[in-house]
């Protein structure tokens, strides 16, 4: 079944996903179709080739640094776009229509977040409460990948594992 999957699923990443190649690298060495569109939320989504339905709408990978969700935690000063709200306005619209999103923190396990390995002023405790809010808010499932080398596997697991458990037929 895995092997099917595998011939058919084909890689949907951002258009706005900047730091990819690493993931883009290994789905080509295991010759993984992928493709860059715009996603409505997360950053990488799939399809099953002859398959009319739109995963993307369904479950999505959405891949962080903690550097940047530290950043993304934030408020914003007076008069700036307040990140925090547009970072979870993602998670809302993907709300709205049943999807999940699941959050990959890549290159970092939780304890980097304890003992502040990352660089922004944001307070471990805020950090850690602001990952529990989202979990909460969202019934989200949050995983930290500590080798960026694993990310594609992670994320092909992940759609694999959407596959296998609605019995979606390939």
């Amino acid at each position: 079944m895995v092997k099917k999957i595998l011939s058919n699923i084909e890689i949907i990443i951002d258009t706005r996903e900047q730091d990819f190649w690493h993931i883009a690298r290994v789905l080509k060495n295991y010759n993984i179709k992928f493709y860059r569109e715009k996603l409505d939320f997360g950053d990488y989504g799939f399809r099953l080739k002859g398959n009319p339905l739109d995963f993307t709408k369904k479950i999505a990978v959405e891949r962080k640094r903690l550097n940047e969700l530290a950043s993304n935690f934030q408020t914003g000063k007076k008069g700036e776009p307040n990140k925090r709200e547009r970072f979870k306005n993602e998670f809302r619209r993907a709300d709205e229509i049943g999807a999940r999103i699941l959050l990959m923190i890549e290159d970092a396990m939780y304890a980097d977040i304890e003992n502040h390995n990352y660089r922004s002023n944001f307070h471990p405790n805020c950090y850690k409460g602001s990952l529990n809010s989202l979990k909460r808010d969202f019934d989200m499932d949050i995983f930290f990948i500590k080798e960026k080398k694993n990310c594609a596997f992670f994320i092909l697991k992940k759609f694999i594992e959407y596959v296998v458990n609605n019995k979606i037929e390939v």
